[in-house]
């Protein structure tokens, strides 16, 4: 559980930087100026995991004084997005020419990009785990309605249920009985909802709550509240 919450902040810094990234952009493109420049080469790099480079485009352009400025841009790519001798729109900053991108959709916005989609993965699997964690919570009893009563059935055993899987482990479910005291010749057997580690180190005493409806025994639920993950 520990470790969801370290994912969870994880993902959340993560939109944190795409948000701030995005507004940087945005903020530098409303106040830079766009003119055309020329793909002077394709600078190489290679990675430490790849044998293969990745080519990043170095441009050249001239600011407002009519000064050549030149410039590599931040994101590379490989097969090569541009040729040398390729025209292409360029953002500088008016302040400082020496800051400036290439106007193009990855060159912009691959930072925001990659930070939003690692940050929505890294929320999106915390979310859903935390939700299931804490339904189980919430189905691991019922509390009595009008029709609903509590009765002490006689704890039998654990068994594994190999055909339901729970995060891709066999789960467990408890086996219980109770015999009616009014007519003892009636007996009802109960079982537990699946449950994903086995419970039986976690009962100490030989009986077991179930809920029942009064005017129907065979709608019951096996009360798993004393189960840790259920408390």
């Amino acid at each position: 559980m520990i470790r969801t919450f370290f994912i969870l902040i994880f993902g959340v810094i993560s939109l944190c930087m795409s948000v701030i990234i995005t507004s940087q952009k945005l903020s530098f493109i409303k106040s830079s100026v766009q003119v055309e420049g020329t793909v002077a080469y394709l600078s190489e790099s290679y990675s430490d995991n790849s044998g293969s480079p990745s080519y990043y485009p170095v441009v050249t352009f001239q600011d407002g004084n009519g000064i050549t400025r030149i410039f590599r841009s931040e994101v590379g790519s490989n097969p090569a997005s541009y040729d040398r001798g390729e025209i292409v729109n360029v953002y500088y900053n008016p302040d400082d020419p020496t800051d400036a991108k290439i106007n193009g959709f990855l060159a912009l916005w691959f930072a925001s990009i990659v930070t939003g989609i690692l940050g929505i993965i890294f929320c999106l699997f915390p979310i859903l785990t935390l939700k299931r964690f804490f339904t189980r919570k919430k189905e691991g009893g019922v509390f009595p309605t009008a029709t609903k009563i509590p009765i002490q059935a006689i704890f039998d055993s654990v068994e594994v249920d190999t055909s339901s899987k729970i995060d891709g482990d066999d789960s467990y479910v408890i086996h219980c009985h109770w015999v009616d005291p009014i007519d003892n010749t009636k007996k009802y057997h109960f079982k537990s909802k699946n449950i994903p580690f086995n419970p039986e180190p976690y009962i100490t005493q030989d009986r077991i709550t179930v809920y029942v409806d009064r005017n129907d025994l065979k709608q019951y639920k096996v009360d798993i509240r004393f189960l840790p993950m259920y408390t």
